[in-house]
């Protein structure tokens, strides 16, 4: 159950979450609470497999995610902290970004890793040609500029 007195050290996890490997939420989650974080993780996409194995199976999850936040906020639950790893396509990006936008608003912290490659390689399906568009843009969201 939420600890709503615990409210500093709660955060919310949005990333991907793998049904094999111990990374993403998974690893986020895990290291978190045992720090004794309050955590709420909610998927941007379920992947059946990391991505380094060549092919993975992805499954999008936004609407699922808007749908539990509009949940959550009817609860009353907060999060000082928000951190967004994988983000799957623009469409999930933009209301994404208008999410953080207002938690930032609200003077919350705002942690962004967006989980594109390991050792200078990018991850399969991922394309540098689109990434340089990606990359000035995520820059401009993350600083909330208009």
């Amino acid at each position: 159950m939420h600890d709503k007195s615990n409210k500093a050290k709660s955060i919310l996890l949005l990333s991907d979450s793998p049904s094999y490997g111990t990374v993403a939420l998974r690893m986020a989650s895990a290291v978190l609470e045992k720090l004794h974080y309050d955590v709420f993780s909610l998927p941007t996409a379920l992947v059946s497999n990391t991505l380094n194995y060549g092919r993975a199976e992805i499954l999008d999850t936004t609407e699922y995610l808007f749908h539990s936040l509009s949940i959550w906020k009817e609860l009353g639950f907060s999060f000082p902290s928000l951190f967004i790893g994988f983000v799957l396509g623009e469409r999930q990006a933009e209301r994404i970004y208008q999410f953080a936008k207002e938690e930032k608003e609200k003077g919350h912290y705002i942690f962004f890793d967006p989980i594109m490659a390991d050792h200078g390689k990018l991850y399969n399906g991922l394309q540098k040609g689109t990434l340089k568009a990606e990359k000035a843009d995520a820059g401009r969201r993350l600083h909330f500029t208009e």
